[in-house]
């Protein structure tokens, strides 16, 4: 999954924001999927197999730290049980991770607005049909970070990358589930009755 996470800007939007607070919708609740799979995996790396550790990995209110938790309890781990590929595996969705923090917290901190009257997305949505409507998710203007140098948002989302955002967050969740099932197969076993 190199750089799944990261989109160009949109070269058309939507026409209402219903379909953009959908996708929206959408894509929060996908980045909250993963954030299960990483809890669940630091419960394992810790040790613990009822998955009760989750809570001890959602403890810092930042993703950075979070992910920090994360990674030194999976090195801990690798130490005692050493595997070049899982371990190389783990870096790489991690990584992946970290990216769509960065696209969760722009979609989800920022604004949807009309966007029709702004010059620059006038310009830029060359594929929107003229005197129309256009709905995007931006930055609020308060963010200065997510303006460039000419005051240009560095991001916009109309549904159609938050869809897209959404599946490869699906797929990150695959992964990460099936490298969790890969090192621990007996944690997902139904209890012996």
């Amino acid at each position: 999954m190199a750089n799944g996470w990261m989109l160009p800007l949109p070269l058309f939007a939507d026409s209402s924001d219903e379909p953009v607070f959908m996708a929206l919708g959408r894509a929060i609740n996908r980045w909250e999927h993963i954030e299960f799979s990483l809890a669940q995996m630091y419960s394992l790396f810790v040790g613990d197999e009822s998955l009760r550790k989750m809570r001890e990995y959602g403890a810092p209110s930042i993703f950075r730290d979070r992910l920090a938790g994360l990674q030194h309890a999976a090195e801990a781990w690798f130490i005692k049980n050493p595997s070049q590929g899982h371990e190389g595996t783990f870096d790489k969705l991690t990584t992946a991770a970290r990216g769509f923090s960065d696209r969760r917290n722009e979609f989800a901190h920022g604004l949807v607005l009309n966007v029709t009257e702004h010059i620059f997305w006038r310009v830029h949505l060359r594929l929107h049909a003229p005197d129309t409507e256009r709905y995007l998710v931006v930055p609020a203007l308060h963010t200065v970070r997510k303006y460039d140098r000419h005051w240009q948002p560095l991001f916009g989302y109309s549904s159609y990358e938050l869809d897209i955002l959404s599946e490869r967050m699906s797929n990150l969740e695959g992964e990460l589930d099936y490298l969790a099932f890969t090192i621990w197969p007996n944690a997902w076993l139904p209890p012996e009755q």
